[in-house]
């Protein structure tokens, strides 16, 4: 029915919306409206995976997670383009080949955000100068090790978390063909 904008900052946009619901009542809802973001899982020869870990500021603490970055929907680079820049920048590689392993919305009642994590495989040196503000760590983990650090408490952020997890079901299905209930 109506919808205000209540804040603008440097990365997110906060809007109230007044509306009304399928069943008639009318409701005031905030919602946090970001960028969509990028997400690249980098995978090494025999499931060796990269993570960069970063201080969040929102959570307090330094946590394991993805190269990525937000999509830039002005640029003429597409999503693989810039998933190529964010992997040269954050752990210098580039990937030769890039696949999707899936999109979705983070926290869709209450943030306008849509995600994208990609698979980025035949990881090749070619090293970008990181970006003045960022400050992070790069790490290498077995897959096994990775998926490990996701149950630890905040140790991993919960995006890296899902695309760790949903990497290794789809490699597990893939290569074992066995009941996917058993555990890794």
């Amino acid at each position: 029915m109506a919808k205000q904008q209540v804040y603008q900052g440097s990365t997110l946009v906060v809007n109230q919306y007044h509306v009304r619901m399928p069943d008639g009542k009318e409701l005031t809802r905030d919602v946090m409206e970001r960028p969509g973001g990028l997400l690249i899982l980098p995978i090494g020869k025999t499931d060796i995976v990269l993570l960069i870990e970063e201080y969040d500021f929102g959570a307090g603490v330094w946590q394991l997670t993805l190269p990525g970055g937000k999509v830039e929907r002005s640029s003429p680079m597409s999503i693989d383009e810039q998933a190529n820049k964010e992997l040269r920048q954050e752990i210098g590689y580039k990937a030769g080949k890039l696949e999707r392993l899936t999109d979705f919305y983070s926290h869709p009642g209450y943030i306008s955000h849509h995600v994208h994590i990609l698979i980025a495989h035949d990881l090749e040196w070619n090293p970008l100068e990181i970006e003045r503000n960022e400050q992070i760590q790069v790490h290498t983990y077995t897959l096994k090790e990775a998926l490990e650090a996701t149950m630890m408490e905040n140790r991993c952020d919960p995006e890296a978390s899902l695309a760790l997890w949903l990497y290794a079901q789809k490699t597990y299905r893939l290569t074992t063909q066995l009941d996917t209930s058993a555990p890794l």
